[in-house]
């Protein structure tokens, strides 16, 4: 389940996992993606580790992704 998949990724970098952190959003991308969510935590995770640069391409994404039309929503 994605959200679950996301809910535990923001704990697990919380409690400093950031290895399992990185895996569950991964997954997260596997099952949707371009996921918005998904994609901001692993950005959340390459600032923590001082990597700012790839932080702000991962927040750079999820901008654009976040306006991409979801053909689901579209009726």
């Amino acid at each position: 389940n994605q959200a679950a998949l996301l809910a535990q990724g923001r704990l697990l970098r919380l409690r400093g996992d950031r290895a399992d952190a990185k895996a569950n959003y991964e997954k997260a991308l596997i099952l949707t993606p371009n996921n918005v969510d998904a994609t901001i935590g692993l950005g959340m995770l390459q600032a923590d580790e001082g990597n700012f640069e790839a932080a702000q391409k991962q927040f750079e994404l999820a901008l654009a992704n976040s306006k991409t039309p979801n053909p689901s929503l579209q009726l």
